[in-house]
């Protein structure tokens, strides 16, 4: 599998919510960063790292989908991943933003994954309302 067929492999895994094949797709060193701004910020590490971060994340999230994917193969180890989200928070506020994934392959599993939002300050604020 190519690098840009396993990042591929991991957004169809999300949006038909198999959280096993999700986990099967994640080195056991896996790492996921998302900005200390979130309500789900921080740094999560590994199979049970992933878990944690998928609570906190549907603490704040009713519904929430990447459209529109395109991959770009950065590397030998670097896939760009650049969508559009779609969401809607627990209290009922739609959010539609641009966000870009880093993720780094290797042997066909995920090491480290990175989203940016277009505006942070924007998921919080809907978050807060």
């Amino acid at each position: 599998m190519t690098n840009i067929e396993t990042v591929a492999a991991f957004y169809t895994a999300l949006r038909s919510s198999n959280y096993a094949a999700v986990s099967a797709l994640l080195d056991d060193d896996f790492t996921l960063q998302q900005a200390s701004s979130l309500p789900y910020g921080g740094e999560y590490k590994g199979i049970e790292g992933i878990k944690t971060f998928f609570q906190l994340f549907f603490d704040v999230w009713e519904n929430f989908s990447s459209q529109h994917v395109r991959y770009v193969d950065l590397d030998d180890h670097s896939v760009l991943a650049l969508s559009q989200i779609s969401a809607t928070t627990k209290t009922g506020v739609d959010l539609d933003m641009p966000m870009t994934q880093i993720f780094r392959v290797n042997d066909g599993k995920l090491l480290e994954a990175r989203p940016f939002y277009w505006d942070t300050a924007a998921i919080v604020q809907a978050v807060d309302k």
